[in-house]
């Protein structure tokens, strides 16, 4: 509705990539876990396990 669901996850997104991560979860997954975050049903700690879980480590050049 404002937006700020969006910037919040893209701002993660942007987070994990300056630390050498890569997501890698699709579309549809992201976007449940982000509603489930603001709706209340998906604590900090269960984002930060579906970050980790969909995310990998982007080896140096």
């Amino acid at each position: 509705m404002d937006g700020n669901k969006r910037t919040g996850f893209l701002v993660g997104v942007i987070f994990l990539e300056l630390n050498g991560r890569q997501f890698t979860a699709g579309q549809e997954a992201a976007a449940a876990a982000v509603i489930l975050l603001a709706s209340g049903q998906l604590d900090e700690a269960g984002y930060a396990a579906f970050l980790a879980e969909n995310s990998v480590a982007v080896p140096p050049p």
